[in-house]
């Protein structure tokens, strides 16, 4: 998989971390981090080998008390069409999105707020070999 984000920022609520929550580092602690936008930004996923790949997303509102609200689309790359779209609320404990793909797609991460003091976040993601 070829992967490149856009319109995002990096942060690091936890470098290292028990939490059950935070990502586990393989022989180490967690980390709880993230790419966030205020308001949206997008990972460029592209699928070379013709199969189709279950990918899940790792969303974590760590520090907001589930105060976050936003919307996950799944676009045509080349049309801009929406595959899919789901909104997100609540996930302080971590959420997981789980779609199969294929081809080239991109992952727009929206902020729904109606005032812009949170943000939309994305913590984790991960390729199956086949779906």
């Amino acid at each position: 998989a070829q992967v490149s984000a856009t319109g995002q920022s990096s942060y690091t609520w936890a470098a290292s971390s028990s939490d059950p929550r935070a990502l586990q580092v393989p022989g180490s602690s967690g980390i709880a981090a993230c790419w966030y936008s205020f308001y949206s930004f997008t990972v460029d996923v592209n699928l070379t080998d013709g199969q189709s790949h279950q990918v899940a997303l790792y969303l974590l509102d760590w520090d907001g008390a589930g105060v976050r609200n936003e919307r996950v689309d799944v676009l045509d790359a080349s049309s801009g069409n929406v595959l899919a779209s789901q909104t997100l609320s609540g996930f302080n404990g971590g959420e997981y999105l789980v779609f199969n793909l294929s081809g080239h797609v991109q992952l727009r991460f929206t902020n729904v707020q109606t005032a812009i003091t949170t943000n939309a976040v994305l913590s984790g993601l991960f390729f199956d070999p086949t779906a």
